[in-house]
């Protein structure tokens, strides 16, 4: 999608990709001064998916009574957002995990490997994952400035492990090449 944004217009804007999810940018002109500013919003519209993958890789140190035990998880998995209403200042999309790849070693435990493309049967230790691969895993509910309003896990687990939303809060006001918010 391509559209122009001619200077000084009070109200132009173009879609681009941020975080996939789409991002609208409104030009305007300072009153104060000459400066351009730009007022950031999302714009997602029904029917779109929206693909993306994380990449997870932790290293965990254990200690207990003087023993010492090192685990290590690596993850990618292809992920995509399904928007599935828009209603005024709400848009509501459905995540859903595709595939992954992980692997896991405990301690001196061998490890353990999986692909969900291999066709290969899930190790017990990736059985849950293994079951929602394909199904939406939650709904949530963004505003135009990427602030989420409402998530529903659907039977997703409900760790977060710090990774916080989907999306960049942008600021209330526009804002000038510079600003910070």
């Amino acid at each position: 999608m391509n559209h122009t944004i001619a200077y000084g217009d009070p109200v132009v804007y173009r879609s681009i990709s941020s975080l996939a999810l789409m991002l609208s940018i409104f030009v305007g002109q300072s009153a104060a001064e000459d400066t351009p500013t730009y007022l950031l919003r999302y714009e997602l519209k029904p029917g779109q998916r929206l693909n993306y993958n994380v990449v997870h890789v932790a290293k965990t140190k254990t200690r207990m009574q003087g023993e010492e035990e090192v685990s290590q998880v690596h993850t990618i998995s292809n992920r995509h957002l399904d928007v599935q209403d828009v209603v005024e200042d709400a848009m509501t999309f459905g995540h859903v995990v595709d595939s992954v790849e992980m692997t896991q070693q405990q301690g001196d435990q061998d490890e353990i490997r999986w692909s969900s493309l291999s066709g290969d049967e899930p190790p017990k230790v990736f059985g849950a994952i293994a079951e929602r691969i394909g199904k939406q895993i939650s709904t949530i509910t963004i505003n135009s400035r990427g602030q989420e309003k409402d998530r529903s896990d659907d039977g997703a687990s409900k760790a977060s492990l710090g990774m916080g939303s989907f999306t960049i809060a942008m600021p209330e006001e526009p804002i000038a090449i510079g600003d910070t918010w």
